[in-house]
């Protein structure tokens, strides 16, 4: 009984051999089967994808996104290959450049986007580098938030994978320490150089991320009001515990949300230093500034007193060689004054007592 089934065993073996070389064709081999994988994959093809479970970095060669990933090594998740998501992003492409819904704001930032997400660039371990969060929550919530909703139940575009903000890490973390940036504008990243702050605070963006009473902060996007703050103030975006402030809170310096002890939340002002400007800084914005006022104010002085001595033109003042000459006023002949008459004398009036009388002269005609 047992020789029976060895033989029969046997019988399906060989069975199976001659119909796989039949499907195959006369005179397959191991080379016309290589051969005919080289058809399937001609040269400048991508090659297979990978093994299921594995990821594989490879150059980017195709044209839809070669403005942008031009001579990068970009991820690609199997079983997915290149040239399939290639044609995925080339079909979603033609749909936002060809859809009404596209708004002016998002439209710079829809085609980068997509390439991104489609072919993540490789880090130098062969990580994916993903777009930051901060700029993935701003055109998710803000900028594109009708075209990225369209997009989700869009039979074409859902097929391009978008990312997740939530899932991607927060920024100022080391795992985003090498995300992609598109440039949207009203995005504050972090900035780990500032140790202090200035006025209120409005402007730090320092990673201090721990309040006075020495209570580590929540991060923003836990609070209930995460989307009325991230519109007051964008450098809550990102998914980070950073203490923030901005203009019109009322709070005189950073702060952030903390667990309470009865396990509320609660707002209280955050550790952070508030800068000592040095000597430096108000000579160059005080000291400066006020001098060159004064001298601007001196030059316009003397520049008014030169056109007043302008207008009333130079004084001359004679030499040491000039003789003065005085020339006698000649007297005025004027015809009409000539011809008037001289005037006529007036008799002059002498009082008595100062008449003496010395002799009699006689009789007259005027008397004795």
């Amino acid at each position: 009984m047992r020789g029976a089934w060895s033989q029969a065993v046997r019988v399906w073996l060989v069975t199976c051999v001659l119909t796989s070389a039949a499907a195959d064709g006369p005179g397959s081999s191991d080379g016309r089967s290589v051969g005919r994988a080289a058809r399937l994959w001609p040269r400048g093809s991508p090659s297979p994808s990978p093994p299921e479970g594995r990821t594989a970095c490879a150059p980017y060669r195709g044209q839809v996104c070669a403005f942008l990933l031009l001579n990068q090594t970009v991820l690609v998740r199997p079983p997915d290959t290149l040239a399939i998501v290639e044609e995925r992003v080339r079909d979603a492409l033609s749909v936002v450049q060809d859809s009404p819904d596209l708004s002016q704001e998002c439209s710079e930032f829809a085609a980068p986007g997509i390439c991104l997400s489609a072919f993540p660039p490789c880090g130098p371990g062969g990580e994916p580098r993903r777009i930051c969060r901060d700029e993935c929550e701003l055109l998710r919530d803000a900028r594109c938030k009708r075209e990225h909703a369209i997009a989700l139940a869009h039979p074409i575009l859902s097929q391009v994978e978008l990312p997740v903000c939530e899932r991607l890490p927060p920024v100022g973390s080391p795992e985003a320490a090498g995300c992609l940036r598109l440039g949207v504008p009203n995005v504050a990243p972090p900035r780990p150089e500032d140790a202090c702050f200035h006025g209120d605070g409005a402007g730090y963006r320092g990673v201090e991320a721990r309040a006075a009473s020495g209570r580590r902060c929540r991060a923003w996007s836990r609070h209930g009001q995460y989307a009325r703050l991230a519109r007051r103030q964008p450098a809550v975006l990102g998914g980070h515990a950073f203490c923030r402030n901005w203009p019109g809170e009322g709070r005189p310096q950073p702060w952030c949300y903390t667990a309470s002890e009865g396990g509320g939340v609660q707002a209280e002002l955050c550790a952070v230093p508030r800068c000592h400007r040095p000597l430096l800084w108000y000579i160059w914005y005080i000291v400066l500034p006020c001098g060159s006022l004064a001298v601007l104010a001196l030059l316009s002085a003397a520049l008014g007193c030169l056109c007043r001595c302008a207008r009333r033109g130079p004084a001359s003042k004679p030499s040491a060689d000039t003789k003065l000459t005085v020339v006698a006023e000649k007297p005025r002949t004027d015809p009409e004054l000539a011809a008037d008459p001289p005037p006529k004398p007036q008799a002059i009036e002498l009082e008595l007592k100062s008449i003496s009388f010395k002799e009699e002269l006689g009789e007259g005609q005027f008397g004795k």
